[in-house]
């Protein structure tokens, strides 16, 4: 399935809303290397907070638990973790593992995820069970 920049201005806004509307107030955005950059950077700029990058996956086994920016972010009160979809929760669960729970927002929540998470925002919510595809982003495929 394509996801198009359409697709993401959409989803963008959605998150900002949703965002703004809870009324908190982020002292720092971490965006998750490779799939968060572009909606946390899109995100800090439009909320005016500090955003920071971790790298993290999964499913490629990366894991930068030495991150200088979370380890300083321990003593920061509001974080916000962005990535671009929560699709079976291994990412997030790691993190939260190993870092602590924050608040999270994704531009594509499967709510059948394998560890029950729920994040604090979600733009799209998918059922993979209905829907299997895989997702193409539209940055994935630039030329």
């Amino acid at each position: 399935m394509k996801y198009t920049f359409d697709n993401y201005l959409r989803d963008i806004n959605i998150l900002y809303d949703k965002i703004v509307k809870s009324g908190v107030k982020y002292d720092m955005i971490v965006g998750i290397k490779r799939g968060g950059l572009i909606p946390a950077v899109h995100l800090s700029n439009l909320l005016g907070v500090p955003m920071q990058t971790l790298i993290w996956s999964a499913s490629d086994r990366i894991r930068d638990q030495s991150n200088p920016h979370l380890v300083c972010a321990k003593g920061v009160k509001n974080v916000l973790l962005v990535d671009d979809i929560l699709d079976e929760g291994h990412t997030i669960k790691e993190i939260y593992n190993n870092y602590w729970e924050m608040d999270t927002a994704v531009l594509v929540y499967n709510c059948v995820n394998r560890y029950s998470l729920v994040p604090t925002y979600a733009a799209w919510t998918i059922n993979r069970q209905e829907l299997p595809q895989w997702i193409d982003y539209w940055w994935e495929k630039l030329t």
